[in-house]
């Protein structure tokens, strides 16, 4: 099982002390990417030898979209899903049924990763925050049932759905507005005054009013 993990808070270009479970990026990336891979390649071999065995590996909802101030994290649990997704399919496309490759997707959990209790995400925070244990049934039941990606908790599937079917750069926007002040708060980085409506809003005003303009007279029509 992959499920040590770590992370970077702050802006990318500025420079994070090591304290706690604060890292810099290249340690995320060492250990959230180059290290489950190489367990993997350790290991994987000689369950397709013996075929049985299984890989579980720890992702997270961070994966389905840009998280700005935490912007390694996320991009290595985006590798860890895409990668997991893969291995799952070549083991299947090569009649390797028995050997489980699982990747599960919490969100928010209190764990001491982060600031301590957790990867935190401000007013968000009161939608789904799951216990280790909860993770922990879920984590098995995936492993049991084989699964290549399972994200735990409904409200992570609903904000993953939903994040998954607007634009990146909207989604990064309003991730940004939301994460900026409690991030720089922490790590005492100071920026200068926000724009008044998020970056990715901007660029995509128009694609959303059309979306929107089409929804709406689809319930119009279908309502007829």
């Amino acid at each position: 099982m992959n499920d040590a993990a770590t992370v970077a808070f702050g802006s990318f270009d500025y420079p994070q002390p090591k304290e706690g479970s604060l890292a810099s990026a290249t340690d995320v990336v060492a250990l959230n990417v180059t290290a489950l891979v190489a367990l993997t390649e350790q290991y994987l071999p000689d369950m397709v030898a013996r075929r049985r065995g299984g890989v579980l590996n720890m992702g997270s909802t961070a994966a389905f979209n840009p998280v700005p101030y935490s912007a390694v994290y996320a991009a290595s649990k985006a590798f860890v899903q895409s990668f997991s997704q893969a291995l799952w399919t070549e083991l299947h496309d090569r009649g390797y049924d028995q050997i489980r490759m699982v990747c599960i997707s919490p969100g928010v959990t209190r764990t001491n990763l982060g600031f301590g209790k957790g990867e935190d995400r401000g007013l968000l925070n009161k939608v789904s925050v799951s216990m280790p244990a909860e993770i922990g049934r879920a984590a098995v039941e995936a492993l049991d049932d084989n699964v290549a990606l399972r994200v735990i908790g409904w409200p992570n599937k609903v904000q993953s759905s939903v994040f998954g079917l607007l634009p990146p750069t909207l989604v990064a926007g309003l991730v940004a507005r939301i994460r900026r002040r409690m991030v720089m708060d922490k790590t005492g980085e100071s920026t200068p005054d926000a724009p008044q409506l998020p970056v990715g809003l901007r660029q995509n005003a128009l694609p959303l009013a059309a979306v929107l303009l089409v929804g709406v007279g689809l319930w119009r029509a279908l309502r007829r």
